[in-house]
């Protein structure tokens, strides 16, 4: 709860919205079943400044959800990812990012070594899950450019 809690807070902070509303369900069963784990770095204060969301199998360790607090600065983020492939190579699981969207996603986690293997999906929607997927997406879209995200705020 703590982790969902930081995850929304965080995204609102940036004018976004939430994209995974099963994220909670997903935590509590991963968890309840010892197959995830929560890795967070907190403030002195005890706030939490970022934190990840892993779940494994027998064989692979699966980086699925970050978050991290507008103050806070992209090393932490790092210093969980390292530490959760440490724990996932010390338990004998291959550590999986889960995708390399975007160019700079790849240049980040590329810097951690590993290889680089595709991954072939194919799927068949039927028309109106493909219409209800649209519709989805220009809703956000819409969200988006009513509520643009906000710049940061100068400190002095």
């Amino acid at each position: 709860e703590a982790f969902t809690a930081s995850y929304e807070a965080n995204l609102r902070c940036r004018g976004l919205i939430n994209c995974f509303p099963r994220m909670a369900a997903l935590c509590t069963a991963s968890l309840a079943h010892g197959q995830g784990q929560i890795l967070a770095v907190k403030s002195r204060t005890g706030s939490v400044l970022a934190a990840i969301f892993l779940v494994w199998d027998h064989n692979t360790t699966y980086y699925r959800l970050v978050t991290r607090a507008p103050c806070s600065d992209n090393g932490v983020v790092s210093l969980l990812i390292w530490n959760a492939i440490r724990n996932s190579a010390a338990a004998g699981r291959v550590f999986d990012f889960d995708g390399l969207g975007t160019p700079g996603s790849r240049l980040f986690f590329t810097g951690f070594g590993g290889q680089i293997v595709p991954r072939y999906i194919a799927a068949r929607y039927s028309l109106s899950y493909r219409v209800a997927k649209w519709m989805k997406t220009a809703a956000f879209q819409a969200y988006r450019v009513k509520f643009p995200r906000r710049p940061p705020a100068l400190i002095g």
